[in-house]
């Protein structure tokens, strides 16, 4: 076979993830991308935070980053990913530290480089 064929074949990188499975006890938990509110850094697991409630995923914070829609997503801290609809407001917290408050009234810390990000991404 040619190497060319053989980069035909060669699978894309990562695609966007539309859904969650989590093993809960015995049950199988499938959360669809649309219900994740925010993401939280465990170690070498993440707290999915979703409509219905929270789940425990043995998964890195990066495949959340890479896999996620970043117009719906973004890292605003090393240890969150939240949904950009669910800020309500961004607040400073001390000197040079921002918080981001959630519709639901959740307040996740927001780092230098999230708030710039935040800044390039909301436009203010």
């Amino acid at each position: 076979m040619k190497p060319s064929a053989l980069l035909e074949n060669k699978p894309e990188g990562p695609s966007e993830l539309t859904r969650v499975v989590v093993r809960k006890n015995n049950a199988i938990n499938i959360i669809p991308v649309e219900a994740i509110r925010y993401i939280e850094a465990q170690d070498d697991y993440v707290m999915v935070y979703h409509t219905g409630g929270k789940a425990l995923k043995q998964q890195r914070m990066k495949f959340f980053e890479e896999s996620l829609s970043p117009s719906d997503f973004t890292r605003v801290h090393r240890s969150y990913i939240v949904r950009i609809a669910e800020i309500a407001k961004i607040e400073p917290y001390g000197k040079e530290n921002y918080v981001a408050v959630l519709k639901g009234g959740d307040k996740l810390p927001v780092s230098r480089a999230g708030y710039k990000h935040l800044k390039d991404e909301l436009g203010f």
